[in-house]
């Protein structure tokens, strides 16, 4: 949900906005795009929604851009990302984002794909500490905050 507002309750974020398909799981959490980079190992149906890109909210909508945000979108977050670039060089918003996958090899390239993106726009990267440290499934949450004063 977008905390300004205006609600994305049943709403999904990407790059670009459109129609899109979600895959649904039995379980809280793990639903996805179908265009993500993790699959679901169970879902259970299939639906479509509609995607937005966070830049086409602040621009198109009306929406004041956001001075911090949380990203969960389950393989969906360099999309998410690029879905903002604008709102990101403008606003400048904090960042944490989640990455999880249950392939550590997987795991650590597309976070490291992820820190350095956002690095690359200006932003100092902080892996937090492990939030889920007996669970055979690796999660790791980074935070973004835009660097001051020069590179």
């Amino acid at each position: 949900a977008w905390n300004n507002s205006t609600a994305l309750n049943g709403d999904a974020v990407d790059e670009v906005s459109k129609t899109g398909v979600l895959h649904v799981t039995k379980w809280d959490g793990g639903s996805t795009l179908s265009t993500a980079a993790v699959s679901p190992l169970e879902p259970v149906e299939t639906r479509p929604v509609r995607v937005i890109a966070i830049d086409d909210l602040v621009a198109e909508l009306g929406v004041r851009p956001p001075t911090f945000v949380k990203i969960d979108v389950e393989g969906a977050e360099l999309g998410a990302l690029r879905g903002m670039l604008g709102t990101i060089r403008e606003a400048r918003p904090g960042l944490v984002y989640e990455v999880d996958d249950g392939d550590r090899t997987a795991f650590l390239g597309r976070q490291e794909a992820l820190d350095q993106f956002v690095a690359s726009l200006g932003y100092e990267v902080t892996h937090l500490a492990d939030s889920y440290p007996n669970v055979n499934w690796q999660v790791g949450h980074s935070l973004a905050l835009p660097r001051t004063g020069p590179s």
